[in-house]
């Protein structure tokens, strides 16, 4: 009896394309990515159904229709261990995903050997670029017991949208939800798949004394917080392309955010003068340790509050505050390294 593919030993990598859809050769040990293991590459095939009537009520066979994928994973976010150096490399193994959900990144290097360097990431959109919203090519190997063969998906061409989230007590978390082209699942009887060396290996941060603010309030006392891109994918059928499908676009977005707190007197923060007045409101995080290249920020500067749910919480009085977010492609920021330049205190 043959060895089963085992999921535990599944290895994600994922890279940016230069041209829409090719495969940009994505080597496991540069671009490999820490994903949590219900990750997965889905092959979609549409079936067209045949109707036609007949002396008979057994159907007519069916045929293959459109042809797509799709990829959906949850992961730990955290820099690459060297955010405050600010250079290409420095990014984390995430950072493919990122700029395939819309966001652009900007580095800025380091002054001599200070630290002082951060990548920036911010929502770009398409008319205001030179270059299409970047796409990336992921690939995933399911790796077998025994050997050292494996099952190899692949997704080209793939876009997203993402959202964030800070629990406390948790680890700050990121999910993915990407479209892409239809590759044919194949063997791959390779070993590359076994040296996942790319992989970030600095530890993720603790979600605790992270100075969250709303509003510039900063005496919350916060339970969650977290907010989503909510890109709006299209693809783009066509009866020319391989599987019927030229590819997909991020069309629209539509970002929002959450948070629970605990309630507060009205005299001490009026939750509901958010609401009532529609007024432009800031909430920000910072995550924290003692390495200023383990630093992230999270930063989302016009916001406006749509609801102040009261709750419950084990006998605590709560609200789940909603809202959403607005701007000119500077909606969100987030900020990894530099904990103790003035420059990254100005990006926030």
């Amino acid at each position: 009896m043959a060895a089963p593919p085992l999921t535990k030993r599944t290895v994600h990598a994922s890279r940016i394309e230069t041209t829409y859809g090719s495969d940009p050769t994505v080597d496991i040990t540069s671009y490999a990515m820490l994903v949590n293991s219900d990750a997965g590459i889905t092959p979609k095939k549409e079936v067209v159904e045949r109707t036609g009537q007949r002396s008979t009520l057994s159907p007519l066979r069916a045929i293959p229709g459109m042809a797509t994928g799709a990829f959906d994973c949850d992961a730990e976010f955290k820099t690459s261990g060297t955010a405050a150096d600010g250079g290409a490399t420095d990014v984390c193994n995430l950072y493919p995903l990122l700029l395939a959900c819309g966001l652009d990144a900007t580095r800025t290097a380091e002054t001599g050997t200070d630290n002082d360097g951060f990548i920036c990431y911010q929502p770009r959109s398409l008319a205001a670029e030179a270059t299409p919203i970047n796409s990336c090519s992921i690939e995933q190997w399911i790796g077998m017991e025994t050997a050292t063969s494996s099952l190899h998906r692949q997704l080209r061409g793939a876009v997203g949208t993402c959202g964030f989230s800070l629990e406390a007590g948790s680890i700050p978390k990121v999910n993915f939800s990407m479209q892409g082209l239809y590759t044919k699942p194949a063997d791959d009887a390779g070993t590359n798949w076994t040296t996942d060396a790319g992989y970030d290996t600095n530890l993720p941060q603790k979600i605790q004394s992270l100075a969250c603010t709303f509003d510039t309030y900063a005496g919350l006392t916060v339970r969650s917080f977290g907010f989503e891109l909510n890109n709006v994918i299209t693809g783009r059928p066509d009866i020319n392309s391989s599987g019927s499908m030229a590819g997909f676009f991020i069309t629209d977005r539509a970002p929002t955010f959450n948070m629970v707190v605990e309630a507060l007197l009205a005299a001490t923060k009026d939750m509901w003068d958010a609401v009532d007045t529609g007024a432009t409101l800031a909430v920000t995080a910072i995550v924290s340790n003692s390495s200023v290249q383990d630093r992230i920020y999270f930063s989302l500067p016009t916001c406006t509050v749509s609801d102040v749910t009261p709750g419950n919480d084990g006998g605590i009085a709560t609200y789940t505050i909603t809202g959403k977010m607005y701007g000119d492609d500077d909606e969100i920021r987030i900020v990894q390294g530099a904990g103790t330049s003035a420059g990254a205190t100005n990006d926030i």
